[in-house]
Formats: C-alpha cells, sequence, structure tokens
C-alpha cells in the first residue's frame, strides 16, 4: 500500500509538467496562426513596410521605372485607382531605405474635380476599412474670416498602425492653380453609401 501511494505522489508532478507543456505548446500553435492570418497590408498592390529598393523592384514589374529623384522621396506618372495620370511619391528615411509614407496627389485642378475624386477614393476606402474619421479641418478658420467657400476635409483610417489620411483642399469660387487638390498618404510605422467595390490599388 505505502508503495503504491508512493508511485502515485511520485507521478503527480509530472503529470502536471506533462500538462503545462501541452498548454505552452498550444499557445504558441495560437500565436503562430494569428500571424499567419494577418495579412501584409499593400499599397498599389505592394506590401510597403519594406525597403524603398524593393518596393520600386516590384513596381519596375508594373512597368512603373525611372522615377523623378528629389533627394527623400521619388515620384512615378501613375495609373492609381482609375485616376490616370497620378503623382506617387515614395517616401523614405534616406539612412535605413525604409519607406516613412506614400503619398498620391491627383490630377486635377478645379474644384469639381477634386470633389469628385475625393468622394469617389473615400467611398472606396469606407467600403474596404470601415467609415472614416472626418475632420473639417480648416474650415472653421475660414468661417471665422468670412470665407465660407474655402476650406480643408482630411478623412482618416487607421488599419493595424497604418494610417492612410485623405485631405481635399478647395476653394468652390476658384479654379486657380493650387487653390484645389486632393491626396492621399499612407503612413507606415517607419520613423516616421452606395456598395462599392475597392479598387485593387487601395
Amino acid at each position: 500500500m505505502k508503495k503504491l501511494i508512493l508511485i502515485l505522489v511520485l507521478m503527480l508532478p509530472m503529470a502536471s509538467l506533462a500538462q503545462s507543456n501541452k498548454k505552452a505548446v498550444n499557445k504558441k500553435r495560437a500565436t503562430t496562426q494569428r500571424t499567419v492570418e494577418l495579412p501584409g497590408f499593400k499599397v498599389f498592390g505592394i506590401g510597403f513596410e519594406t525597403t524603398r529598393e524593393k518596393y520600386e523592384q516590384e513596381l519596375s514589374k508594373k512597368g512603373y521605372k525611372n522615377p523623378s529623384k528629389f533627394g527623400n522621396y521619388d515620384e512615378y506618372i501613375v495609373d492609381f485607382a482609375g485616376h490616370k495620370n497620378s503623382r506617387f511619391s515614395i517616401h523614405y528615411n534616406v539612412v535605413t531605405d525604409s519607406i516613412t509614407y506614400i503619398k498620391i496627389l491627383f490630377p486635377y485642378e478645379t474644384y469639381k474635380q477634386n470633389s469628385e475624386a475625393h468622394y469617389d477614393i473615400v467611398r472606396q476606402l469606407d467600403s474596404k476599412y470601415g467609415k472614416s474619421e472626418r475632420k473639417d479641418a480648416l474650415s472653421e478658420i475660414f468661417k471665422e474670416l468670412g470665407e465660407y467657400n474655402h476650406g480643408q476635409v482630411e478623412n482618416k483610417w487607421e488599419i493595424n498602425g497604418i494610417e492612410i489620411l485623405a485631405i481635399f483642399y478647395w476653394h468652390s469660387e476658384s479654379d486657380k492653380i493650387g487653390d484645389n487638390w486632393f491626396c492621399l498618404n499612407y503612413y507606415t510605422n517607419a520613423s516616421n453609401s452606395t456598395e462599392i467595390k475597392p479598387s485593387d490599388d487601395l
């Protein structure tokens, strides 16, 4: 009887250790599965949390080569989400070559053109990432000055640490160059209501 009790006492810690190891394995497996399931974030169909060199190698496969170079950013002219001749600039850390943000400036000058582009892109991004946070950034300031025809709208999305900012700067009574523009910025973590199918570019 004493031998039986002794055997049971010795077996209990071993069973507890086996159970503990099983939990550790299961926990590790669950973490791995979550990592695998999270898709990489893409801009223009290419993962952009990488180096400028690697991103531009992928861009060249789409036919976009020999960008204009401006110190800490390179610029291409692309067709983006159905908008031809958009200026697509890749801003990067010149020391590490990591991308800090990508900016797409749409090729329009008039209030009407930029307003329509803004509406189109925001609808697509809302459909893909959920309703954006909207801020009329300058409107209140201009209203205080009595300029009710002038302002800036910002729509913002945050996805897994990535920030997307759509900025529409407008002047409803002027079509002078620079008085109306619309751009889309994708920021990395680097130092620095109609149903609509989003474009593959977004």
